[in-house]
């Protein structure tokens, strides 16, 4: 259990710091392009990275001050779109005020802040979703996934299996099931084969 929770809590936090830094490298590219699109820009490498640093350094605070991954395979489609809104709104004030603080305002297009913000939640809110729905769908059936078996009652079966997909686990499979008051080896519940019974529950 503890090397599960481990390879959980890794996923959760690097993969998905990963995924936002990567978000935001893409953001910041579009916004430029889309600011600049034609235009000779004022800005050289030194004024871009003064913005683009900042992005990150924000980013990681604010996951460790919010906990931002908590739970994240567990969020709903709406709630997890309010959890990247809000963490965006914090990416432009926070900057907004480094912005002003550092006098960066004839160097640095509120405009650009502002494509900036919208690309990126609607970029950062695909790729959560689209990483989510691979974990669920296609990690938890590939061999570096846990394979598990519950060992239920029939009358349970059904609602032990309704609380396992309302939690909505990535890295393990329920592959197996085993009733230990009644003989349904050979049947499914939820798709999941019965497989054993109280007497060769243990083999």
């Amino acid at each position: 259990m503890n090397n599960y929770n481990k390879k959980y809590q890794i996923i959760e936090s690097y993969g998905l710091f990963l995924i936002d830094v990567i978000c935001i490298t893409v953001s910041y590219g579009m916004a430029y392009l889309l600011r600049f699109k034609g235009m000779e820009s004022p800005l050289g490498n030194r004024e871009i990275a003064q913005i683009y640093l900042p992005f990150l350094l924000i980013c990681m605070l604010n996951n460790f001050f919010t906990n931002e991954y908590k739970h994240f395979f567990q969020r709903g489609y709406y709630y997890e779109l309010l959890r990247v809104v809000r963490y965006n709104i914090i990416l432009f004030l926070v900057t907004g005020a480094y912005i002003y603080a550092f006098r960066l305002e004839l160097e640095f297009s509120r405009l650009l802040l502002g494509y900036f913000v919208v690309i990126n939640t609607i970029v950062t809110y695909a790729a959560r979703i689209a990483f989510k729905s691979y974990m669920r769908q296609y990690y938890s059936k590939s061999r570096g996934s846990d394979k598990v078996m519950i060992v239920t009652s029939e009358a349970e079966a059904e609602h032990v299996m309704q609380q396992i997909e309302k939690d909505a686990a990535w890295s393990y499979e329920i592959s197996a099931v085993a009733l230990v008051d009644s003989d349904h080896i050979g049947e499914k519940i939820h798709g999941v084969p019965v497989v054993a019974k109280e007497e060769n529950v243990i083999d």
